[in-house]
Protein backbone atom coordinates (compact mmCIF):
# COMPACT_ATOMS: atom_id res chain seq x y z
CA UNK A 1 0.00 0.00 0.00
CA UNK A 2 1.02 3.25 -0.55
CA UNK A 3 0.27 6.79 1.00
CA UNK A 4 0.90 10.48 -1.36
CA UNK A 5 1.70 13.49 -0.15
CA UNK A 6 3.05 16.43 -1.72
CA UNK A 7 5.53 19.05 -0.34
CA UNK A 8 4.90 22.12 -1.89
CA UNK A 9 8.20 25.07 -2.87
CA UNK A 10 8.21 28.17 -0.14
CA UNK A 11 11.29 29.74 -1.38
CA UNK A 12 13.33 29.54 -4.79
CA UNK A 13 16.94 30.41 -4.90
CA UNK A 14 17.42 31.39 -8.79
CA UNK A 15 21.03 31.20 -11.24
CA UNK A 16 21.38 34.75 -12.57
CA UNK A 17 22.40 33.88 -15.83
CA UNK A 18 22.59 31.44 -18.83
CA UNK A 19 25.29 28.25 -17.99
CA UNK A 20 28.13 28.13 -20.68
CA UNK A 21 27.59 24.99 -22.29
CA UNK A 22 30.51 22.79 -23.91
CA UNK A 23 29.41 20.37 -26.69
CA UNK A 24 31.85 16.96 -25.77
CA UNK A 25 30.75 14.46 -28.48
CA UNK A 26 28.11 12.06 -29.78
CA UNK A 27 29.33 8.41 -28.79
CA UNK A 28 26.35 6.72 -31.04
CA UNK A 29 26.90 9.35 -33.86
CA UNK A 30 28.35 6.75 -36.39
CA UNK A 31 26.84 3.76 -35.28
CA UNK A 32 23.69 5.31 -35.09
CA UNK A 33 23.95 7.33 -38.45
CA UNK A 34 20.73 9.20 -39.39
CA UNK A 35 16.69 8.89 -40.43
CA UNK A 36 14.84 6.69 -37.54
CA UNK A 37 18.16 5.33 -35.98
CA UNK A 38 18.50 8.69 -34.20
CA UNK A 39 16.50 7.97 -31.57
CA UNK A 40 18.77 4.75 -30.69
CA UNK A 41 21.36 7.61 -29.73
CA UNK A 42 19.20 8.32 -26.82
CA UNK A 43 21.75 8.45 -23.91
CA UNK A 44 18.87 6.08 -21.14
CA UNK A 45 21.64 6.62 -18.43
CA UNK A 46 25.01 7.75 -17.04
CA UNK A 47 27.32 6.36 -14.16
CA UNK A 48 30.44 7.61 -12.66
CA UNK A 49 32.47 4.45 -11.74
CA UNK A 50 36.00 5.03 -10.98
CA UNK A 51 37.05 8.20 -12.09
CA UNK A 52 35.26 7.73 -15.70
CA UNK A 53 31.16 8.28 -16.58
CA UNK A 54 29.79 5.29 -18.51
CA UNK A 55 27.35 5.92 -21.46
CA UNK A 56 24.48 3.70 -22.49
CA UNK A 57 22.69 3.61 -25.48
CA UNK A 58 20.58 1.44 -27.79
CA UNK A 59 16.47 0.78 -28.37
CA UNK A 60 14.81 -2.46 -27.41
CA UNK A 61 11.07 -1.29 -28.79
CA UNK A 62 9.20 -3.25 -30.94
CA UNK A 63 7.20 -0.20 -32.12
CA UNK A 64 8.12 2.72 -33.35
CA UNK A 65 11.47 4.21 -34.65
CA UNK A 66 14.84 2.20 -35.06
CA UNK A 67 13.47 -1.24 -33.02
CA UNK A 68 15.57 -3.59 -31.36
CA UNK A 69 18.73 -1.39 -32.15
CA UNK A 70 21.79 -4.04 -30.37
CA UNK A 71 23.86 -4.79 -30.24
CA UNK A 72 24.97 -1.94 -28.17
CA UNK A 73 28.63 -0.40 -27.19
CA UNK A 74 29.43 0.84 -24.15
CA UNK A 75 31.23 4.08 -23.71
CA UNK A 76 33.22 5.70 -21.15
CA UNK A 77 34.02 9.39 -20.70
CA UNK A 78 37.44 10.84 -18.90
CA UNK A 79 36.62 13.73 -17.21
CA UNK A 80 40.24 15.28 -16.82
CA UNK A 81 40.14 15.00 -21.05
CA UNK A 82 37.31 14.65 -21.53
CA UNK A 83 38.08 12.09 -24.24
CA UNK A 84 35.21 9.61 -25.07
CA UNK A 85 36.27 5.88 -25.56
CA UNK A 86 34.90 2.72 -26.88
CA UNK A 87 34.50 0.26 -23.92
CA UNK A 88 32.62 -2.71 -24.18
CA UNK A 89 29.61 -4.40 -26.53
CA UNK A 90 26.75 -6.07 -24.67
CA UNK A 91 24.35 -8.45 -26.33
CA UNK A 92 21.67 -6.33 -25.82
CA UNK A 93 19.07 -3.82 -27.33
CA UNK A 94 19.40 -1.54 -25.12
CA UNK A 95 21.42 -0.22 -21.95
CA UNK A 96 19.24 1.35 -19.86
CA UNK A 97 20.61 1.31 -16.46
CA UNK A 98 23.86 0.97 -14.28
CA UNK A 99 24.28 0.10 -10.80
CA UNK A 100 27.32 0.29 -8.93
CA UNK A 101 27.89 -2.34 -5.60
CA UNK A 102 31.30 -3.12 -3.74
CA UNK A 103 32.91 -1.27 -6.53
CA UNK A 104 31.56 -3.56 -9.19
CA UNK A 105 30.09 -1.58 -12.26
CA UNK A 106 27.14 -3.45 -13.26
CA UNK A 107 25.06 -3.91 -16.32
CA UNK A 108 21.35 -5.35 -16.17
CA UNK A 109 20.86 -7.09 -19.13
CA UNK A 110 17.93 -5.17 -20.49
CA UNK A 111 16.71 -6.77 -23.68
CA UNK A 112 19.15 -9.74 -24.93
CA UNK A 113 19.77 -10.30 -28.55
CA UNK A 114 20.20 -13.93 -27.72
CA UNK A 115 17.61 -16.60 -27.42
CA UNK A 116 15.00 -16.74 -24.49
CA UNK A 117 16.67 -19.75 -22.58
CA UNK A 118 18.69 -17.29 -20.32
CA UNK A 119 18.73 -13.32 -19.82
CA UNK A 120 22.03 -11.72 -18.94
CA UNK A 121 24.09 -8.96 -17.05
CA UNK A 122 27.26 -7.79 -17.29
CA UNK A 123 29.81 -6.47 -14.67
CA UNK A 124 33.36 -4.33 -14.78
CA UNK A 125 35.77 -4.99 -11.89
CA UNK A 126 39.68 -4.20 -11.64
CA UNK A 127 39.30 -3.02 -15.53
CA UNK A 128 37.53 -6.47 -16.75
CA UNK A 129 34.32 -6.60 -18.15
CA UNK A 130 32.61 -9.88 -17.90
CA UNK A 131 29.31 -11.26 -19.10
CA UNK A 132 26.59 -13.82 -17.27
CA UNK A 133 24.29 -15.65 -19.25
CA UNK A 134 22.52 -17.60 -15.88
CA UNK A 135 19.38 -16.01 -15.47
CA UNK A 136 16.63 -18.74 -16.45
CA UNK A 137 13.70 -17.37 -18.99
CA UNK A 138 14.41 -13.68 -18.40
CA UNK A 139 13.73 -12.07 -21.63
CA UNK A 140 14.40 -8.79 -19.53
CA UNK A 141 16.52 -7.80 -17.03
CA UNK A 142 15.26 -4.38 -15.88
CA UNK A 143 16.85 -4.01 -12.39
CA UNK A 144 20.01 -4.88 -10.39
CA UNK A 145 19.98 -4.09 -6.50
CA UNK A 146 22.53 -5.81 -4.26
CA UNK A 147 22.12 -6.28 -0.36
CA UNK A 148 25.01 -7.69 1.48
CA UNK A 149 26.41 -10.49 -0.95
CA UNK A 150 23.21 -11.62 -2.37
CA UNK A 151 22.06 -10.44 -6.24
CA UNK A 152 18.39 -9.91 -6.54
CA UNK A 153 17.32 -8.90 -10.33
CA UNK A 154 13.85 -7.40 -11.81
CA UNK A 155 12.32 -9.94 -14.50
CA UNK A 156 10.25 -9.57 -17.43
CA UNK A 157 9.33 -13.27 -18.47
CA UNK A 158 7.21 -14.59 -21.65
CA UNK A 159 4.26 -13.98 -19.86
CA UNK A 160 4.99 -13.15 -16.34
CA UNK A 161 7.12 -10.89 -14.07
CA UNK A 162 9.79 -12.14 -11.29
CA UNK A 163 12.64 -11.39 -9.01
CA UNK A 164 15.38 -13.77 -9.49
CA UNK A 165 17.95 -14.02 -6.41
CA UNK A 166 21.33 -15.21 -6.40
CA UNK A 167 23.45 -16.03 -3.57
CA UNK A 168 26.67 -16.84 -5.32
CA UNK A 169 27.48 -13.72 -6.83
CA UNK A 170 25.02 -14.37 -10.27
CA UNK A 171 26.17 -17.76 -10.94
CA UNK A 172 22.53 -19.95 -9.60
CA UNK A 173 19.60 -18.32 -9.46
CA UNK A 174 15.66 -18.97 -7.71
CA UNK A 175 13.30 -17.40 -9.46
CA UNK A 176 10.36 -15.89 -7.52
CA UNK A 177 6.94 -15.00 -9.67
CA UNK A 178 5.09 -12.20 -8.62
CA UNK A 179 1.68 -11.16 -9.79
CA UNK A 180 0.83 -7.84 -12.02
CA UNK A 181 3.03 -8.33 -14.53
CA UNK A 182 6.61 -7.68 -14.92
CA UNK A 183 8.72 -6.04 -12.60
CA UNK A 184 10.67 -3.43 -13.75
CA UNK A 185 12.60 -2.01 -10.45
CA UNK A 186 13.93 -2.71 -7.37
CA UNK A 187 14.71 -0.94 -4.05
CA UNK A 188 15.68 -1.58 -0.66
CA UNK A 189 14.08 0.24 2.54
CA UNK A 190 14.97 -1.23 6.03
CA UNK A 191 16.83 -4.10 5.25
CA UNK A 192 13.92 -4.95 2.86
CA UNK A 193 13.53 -5.58 -0.62
CA UNK A 194 10.33 -4.21 -2.61
CA UNK A 195 9.24 -4.07 -5.86
CA UNK A 196 8.05 -1.23 -7.99
CA UNK A 197 4.78 -2.51 -8.25
CA UNK A 198 4.45 -2.02 -4.04
CA UNK A 199 4.55 1.89 -5.07
CA UNK A 200 2.37 2.13 -8.15
CA UNK A 201 0.23 -0.85 -10.22
CA UNK A 202 -0.21 1.81 -13.02
CA UNK A 203 3.33 3.80 -13.15
CA UNK A 204 6.59 3.19 -13.24
CA UNK A 205 9.03 3.98 -10.69
CA UNK A 206 12.27 5.01 -12.06
CA UNK A 207 15.43 6.27 -11.20
CA UNK A 208 15.49 5.12 -7.92
CA UNK A 209 17.99 7.00 -5.24
CA UNK A 210 18.79 5.58 -1.72
CA UNK A 211 19.33 8.22 0.14
CA UNK A 212 19.84 7.56 4.07
CA UNK A 213 16.26 5.44 5.17
CA UNK A 214 14.60 7.10 2.35
CA UNK A 215 14.39 6.91 -1.55
CA UNK A 216 14.05 9.17 -3.89
CA UNK A 217 12.41 8.20 -7.20
CA UNK A 218 10.50 9.59 -10.61
CA UNK A 219 7.22 8.20 -11.38
CA UNK A 220 6.77 7.30 -15.45
CA UNK A 221 3.84 6.45 -17.11
CA UNK A 222 4.70 3.28 -19.68
CA UNK A 223 5.65 4.61 -23.25
CA UNK A 224 7.04 3.29 -26.76
CA UNK A 225 7.04 -0.16 -25.49
CA UNK A 226 9.49 -0.45 -22.93
CA UNK A 227 10.20 3.53 -22.57
CA UNK A 228 8.42 5.68 -20.04
CA UNK A 229 7.60 9.10 -19.97
CA UNK A 230 7.95 10.78 -16.18
CA UNK A 231 6.53 13.17 -14.73
CA UNK A 232 6.66 13.51 -11.15
CA UNK A 233 9.18 13.73 -8.30
CA UNK A 234 9.08 11.62 -5.17
CA UNK A 235 10.56 10.87 -1.80
CA UNK A 236 9.03 8.20 -0.05
CA UNK A 237 9.77 6.06 3.15
CA UNK A 238 8.82 2.75 4.72
CA UNK A 239 6.72 2.55 7.72
CA UNK A 240 5.01 -0.46 9.35
CA UNK A 241 5.58 -2.38 5.78
CA UNK A 242 3.96 0.30 4.12
CA UNK A 243 5.58 2.50 1.75
CA UNK A 244 4.62 6.44 2.16
CA UNK A 245 5.34 8.77 -0.65
CA UNK A 246 5.71 12.68 -0.60
CA UNK A 247 5.51 14.40 -4.22
CA UNK A 248 8.64 16.86 -4.44
CA UNK A 249 6.84 20.21 -6.44
CA UNK A 250 8.90 21.50 -9.09
CA UNK A 251 9.18 24.79 -10.91
CA UNK A 252 5.99 24.92 -13.28
CA UNK A 253 5.97 22.90 -16.53
CA UNK A 254 9.01 21.27 -15.26
CA UNK A 255 9.57 17.55 -16.06
CA UNK A 256 11.73 15.40 -14.00
CA UNK A 257 14.64 13.65 -15.86
CA UNK A 258 17.08 12.04 -13.46
CA UNK A 259 18.57 12.37 -9.85
CA UNK A 260 21.87 12.19 -8.46
CA UNK A 261 22.99 12.03 -4.93
CA UNK A 262 26.23 13.57 -3.51
CA UNK A 263 26.14 13.07 0.56
CA UNK A 264 23.24 15.52 1.70
CA UNK A 265 22.97 17.18 -1.60
CA UNK A 266 20.62 16.14 -3.92
CA UNK A 267 20.61 17.33 -7.75
CA UNK A 268 17.64 17.01 -9.83
CA UNK A 269 17.85 17.26 -13.54
CA UNK A 270 14.62 19.28 -15.08
CA UNK A 271 13.23 20.06 -18.62
CA UNK A 272 10.56 22.60 -19.89
CA UNK A 273 10.01 23.50 -23.29
CA UNK A 274 9.77 26.72 -24.42
CA UNK A 275 8.62 27.23 -28.12
CA UNK A 276 11.39 25.66 -30.14
CA UNK A 277 13.51 25.14 -27.12
CA UNK A 278 13.96 23.24 -24.16
CA UNK A 279 15.02 24.53 -21.10
CA UNK A 280 17.29 21.95 -18.45
CA UNK A 281 17.94 23.03 -15.25
CA UNK A 282 20.09 21.15 -12.30
CA UNK A 283 18.27 22.30 -9.25
CA UNK A 284 20.13 21.31 -5.50
CA UNK A 285 18.42 20.34 -2.86
CA UNK A 286 19.62 19.13 1.06
CA UNK A 287 18.15 16.64 2.24
CA UNK A 288 15.33 16.70 4.55
CA UNK A 289 14.66 20.32 2.81
CA UNK A 290 12.59 19.40 -0.02
CA UNK A 291 10.39 22.53 0.19
CA UNK A 292 13.38 24.98 -1.40
CA UNK A 293 16.19 24.80 -3.75
CA UNK A 294 19.13 26.25 -5.19
CA UNK A 295 18.92 26.68 -9.56
CA UNK A 296 22.77 25.95 -9.99
CA UNK A 297 22.54 25.36 -13.93
CA UNK A 298 19.82 26.28 -16.58
CA UNK A 299 20.38 26.83 -20.14
CA UNK A 300 18.55 26.05 -23.60
CA UNK A 301 19.16 23.47 -25.86
CA UNK A 302 17.43 22.45 -28.86
CA UNK A 303 16.17 18.99 -27.25
CA UNK A 304 16.12 17.75 -23.17
CA UNK A 305 18.64 15.97 -21.14
CA UNK A 306 17.31 12.52 -20.76
CA UNK A 307 20.13 12.19 -17.86
CA UNK A 308 23.14 13.12 -15.99
CA UNK A 309 26.56 12.84 -14.19
CA UNK A 310 28.84 14.86 -12.04
CA UNK A 311 32.80 15.12 -11.03
CA UNK A 312 34.85 17.85 -9.22
CA UNK A 313 31.60 20.49 -10.21
CA UNK A 314 31.57 19.49 -13.40
CA UNK A 315 28.20 18.33 -14.87
CA UNK A 316 27.95 15.96 -18.05
CA UNK A 317 24.56 15.58 -19.61
CA UNK A 318 23.23 12.85 -21.84
CA UNK A 319 20.92 14.35 -24.49
CA UNK A 320 17.69 12.26 -25.69
CA UNK A 321 14.46 12.93 -27.98
CA UNK A 322 11.44 11.21 -27.56
CA UNK A 323 8.01 10.37 -30.11
CA UNK A 324 4.42 11.46 -29.05
CA UNK A 325 3.07 8.01 -30.74
CA UNK A 326 4.89 4.76 -31.29
CA UNK A 327 2.13 4.06 -33.66
CA UNK A 328 2.27 7.27 -35.77
CA UNK A 329 5.45 9.33 -34.93
CA UNK A 330 7.51 11.29 -37.98
CA UNK A 331 11.20 11.74 -38.35
CA UNK A 332 10.74 15.24 -37.10
CA UNK A 333 10.46 14.31 -33.89
CA UNK A 334 13.73 12.87 -33.93
CA UNK A 335 16.41 15.94 -32.83
CA UNK A 336 19.73 15.78 -34.51
CA UNK A 337 20.78 16.38 -31.15
CA UNK A 338 20.35 13.36 -29.14
CA UNK A 339 23.17 11.43 -28.69
CA UNK A 340 24.84 14.63 -27.55
CA UNK A 341 27.28 14.87 -24.77
CA UNK A 342 27.53 17.93 -23.06
CA UNK A 343 29.30 20.12 -20.03
CA UNK A 344 28.30 22.44 -17.68
CA UNK A 345 30.40 24.02 -14.94
CA UNK A 346 28.19 24.01 -11.99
Amino acid sequence: MRFLFTIFLLSISLFASQSKVTYIGNPYQNIYKSGEHIYSRNIWDMQLYNGKIYIGAGNSSNIGPSINSGRVSVFSLNPITDKISFEYKVAEEQVNIFKVYDDILYIPGHDSTQKWEYGNFYTKYNGTWKKYRTIPNALHVYDLVKKDRTIYVALGLNHSGAIAVSKDNGYNWEIIKTKNGRVYSLFILNNKIYIDKQISKKNKTTRIKKIKNKILYISAKKHNDHQSLPNKLFIAKEINNKIISINIKLPTNNIPRDILVRNDNIFILTSKTIKNKTEIKVLKYRYNIFNKYKEIISFKYDTFARSFEEVNGNFYFGMGCEIKNPNKWSLKELNQSCGNILKVRG
